[in-house]
């Protein structure tokens, strides 16, 4: 009999991949699409598949403990900006928010993943069938930065691992050593076209994981979209924690980057000599 996994879908390429892989391994996949997100792609490749709002905990929950699912995946982006809508909410998730000290991302996602730990459910590393696409240390696309773009970089680096601490964000946009940009709750792809409009091109993006980043969720993504927004902010490099971020479509994305002379690095620290 083949081993059944669960999967909750955000936004992305990413859930997609996923699926896909576990596909390989002779998984069967049943997945929980959130509907304001999640892509219809997955109908064809899940085995079973139900569309859930993404304010129906009571539901998400209780469908893998109906399916008998017991070790679940998340993947694909949901959009934090969704809580300032008028999505309806369940009295599931009011009651789990009421009780958080918070609502920043990894506050949010521990009190979703303690929902279905509480139930026997398993939350495994998101990345465990992708291992292929993580950032690797070095430069990845063969544009090698320049001095001033590598000081740059490394001054990045220091400010993104300090708001990721923070649980505020995960990239920073910079230029001559000067912060242009911070992701918040808006989101990656906006945080650079906010940084390439005020410097007016020749930026430099820096993308990293949290501190002791739990795996199992949030993990930082980038992808051909992300080079469309690299692109039309006239990006000089791009550096990512190397082994805790994920490329998607990763040859064509370093190929496409490298064609627009965009500089690709995976970094471990700040002090990363290239």
């Amino acid at each position: 009999m083949k081993q059944r996994i669960g999967l909750v879908a955000g936004a992305g390429k990413f859930p997609l991949l996923l699926v896909t892989e576990a596909k390989k391994r002779g998984m069967t996949v049943m997945a929980v699409a959130i509907k304001e997100e999640a892509d219809p792609a997955l109908e064809k490749l899940s085995d079973k598949l139900v569309w859930l709002s993404v304010g129906e905990l009571d539901r998400i929950v209780n469908t893998f403990i109906e399916e008998n699912v017991k070790e679940v995946f998340m993947a694909g982006k949901i959009r934090k900006t969704i809580m300032f809508t008028d999505i309806e909410l369940d009295e599931r998730l009011r009651k789990l928010l009421k009780n958080l000290k918070n609502r920043n991302d990894e506050v949010l996602l521990k009190a979703f993943v303690s929902e279905l730990t509480r139930h026997g459910i398993n939350v495994r590393n998101s990345a465990e069938y992708l291992p292929d696409l993580m950032a690797l240390p070095g430069v990845l696309n063969r544009i090698e930065p320049d001095a001033e773009t590598m000081e740059d970089i490394r001054y990045g680096f220091r400010m993104a691992k300090k708001i990721a601490d923070m649980d505020i964000g995960q990239t920073v946009v910079v230029k001559k050593k000067a912060v242009l940009a911070v992701e918040a709750i808006e989101g990656t792809d906006k945080a650079i076209l906010r940084g390439g409009e005020l410097a007016r091109g020749g930026i430099v993006v820096v993308k990293v994981a949290k501190p002791d980043q739990d795996m199992r969720f949030d993990i930082p993504v980038v992808g051909m979209n992300t080079v469309e927004i690299l692109v039309k902010s006239q990006t000089r490099a791009i550096a990512l924690e190397a082994g805790k971020t994920l490329i998607l479509d990763k040859s064509e994305f370093l190929e496409r980057t490298r064609r627009h002379n965009i500089s690709v690095l995976g970094m471990t620290s700040a002090e990363d000599t290239f």
